[in-house]
C-alpha cells in the first residue's frame, strides 16, 4: 500500500522535480553539526593610531579666561605583538559560530604634542604606550573549501595603556604626570583559516580596535596663578593589528565538512 502511493506521488511529478527532491534528501542526510574546542597562539605586528580627543582644544581645565589658540599633532606608531586565545565553535555543514576569549600583548607607542599659543607658548608633549588588551569575540564563519574558512570577528575589547605627558613654557617644565588605564573599546577584523595538519590550522588576520579616550591631567605648581588645572593629553586609542596564528582543534580532521 505504502508503496503505490509513493509511485503515485512520483507519477504526479515531473523528473526534474524528483532530481531536485532526491539531491536535497541527499544534502540533508550528509548534514552534520558539531562543536570544537580550540586554542591557539599567534604573532604580528600592532600600527597604534591614537587620536588626539575633540575636548583636548581645552588645554587648561577650566578653561583660561582670555582667547587661546592652539595647534596639535598626534603621531602613530607600530611594534610586535603576541596573542594567545581559547574558544568554542558549533559547526553546521559549511556555516560555523565561534565565541572567543582572547588577549594581546604589545609594544607599540606614539608621541604627540600640543602648543598654545596664548599663555607663555606652553608646549605639552606626550607619549602612550600599548601594552595590552583582551577581548570577547564572536566569529561567524563560511568554508571556501574542504580545508579552509573565511570568517569575520566582531566583539568588546578592553585595553591596557600607559600614557606619558608633560608640559613646559620656553623650556622650564611646568608640569609632568603619568597614568596607567584600561579603558572599554570594541575590536572588529576577519580574516582566513587554513587546515595544515589533521590537528592543527593557521590563520590570519586584520583586525580593527578602538577605545575610549585616555586624560592625564596635572595640577599647575603654585608660582603660577591661574585657578586651573592643566589637561597635558586626553588620547583616544586605536590599533590596527595583523597577525598570524597557530590554532589546536579538538577535531581539525573533521573541523571543516569533507
Amino acid at each position: 500500500m505504502m508503496g503505490s502511493f509513493i509511485v503515485l506521488i512520483i507519477k504526479g511529478m515531473n523528473m526534474k522535480k524528483v532530481l531536485m527532491v532526491s539531491a536535497l534528501l541527499m544534502q540533508l542526510g550528509s548534514s552534520y553539526a558539531q562543536t570544537i574546542g580550540y586554542g591557539g597562539v599567534g604573532a604580528g605586528v600592532s600600527v597604534f593610531t591614537p587620536e588626539r580627543d575633540v575636548s583636548d582644544t581645552i588645554l587648561f581645565d577650566p578653561p583660561l579666561p582670555f582667547p587661546t589658540s592652539y595647534t596639535h599633532n598626534q603621531d602613530g606608531g607600530a611594534g610586535a605583538a603576541v596573542s594567545a586565545f581559547l574558544g568554542l565553535k558549533q559547526h553546521i555543514n559549511v556555516f560555523g559560530i565561534a565565541v572567543e576569549l582572547g588577549g594581546k600583548l604589545s609594544s607599540a607607542e606614539a608621541k604627540g604634542k600640543i602648543n598654545n599659543y596664548a599663555f607663555n607658548n606652553v608646549t605639552a608633549e606626550s607619549i602612550i604606550r600599548e601594552q595590552g588588551s583582551v577581548n570577547l569575540s564572536v566569529l561567524p564563519s563560511i568554508d571556501i573549501n574542504r580545508h579552509a574558512n573565511i570568517f569575520l570577528r566582531a566583539g568588546i575589547a578592553r585595553g591596557h595603556y600607559e600614557l606619558k605627558s608633560n608640559a613646559d613654557t620656553g623650556g622650564n617644565l611646568i608640569a609632568t604626570g603619568k597614568t596607567t588605564e584600561w579603558v572599554n573599546g570594541f575590536i572588529v577584523g576577519g580574516g582566513l583559516e587554513t587546515m595544515i595538519t589533521c590537528s592543527m590550522s593557521m590563520r590570519f588576520e586584520y583586525d580593527y580596535s578602538r577605545y575610549h579616550s585616555i586624560t592625564q591631567r596635572s595640577v599647575l605648581p603654585p608660582d603660577i596663578n591661574i585657578n586651573s588645572d592643566i589637561i597635558l593629553s586626553k588620547v583616544r586609542p586605536q590599533d590596527h593589528t595583523l597577525m598570524v596564528s597557530f590554532i589546536l582543534n579538538t577535531d581539525a580532521g573533521r573541523m571543516f565538512q569533507s
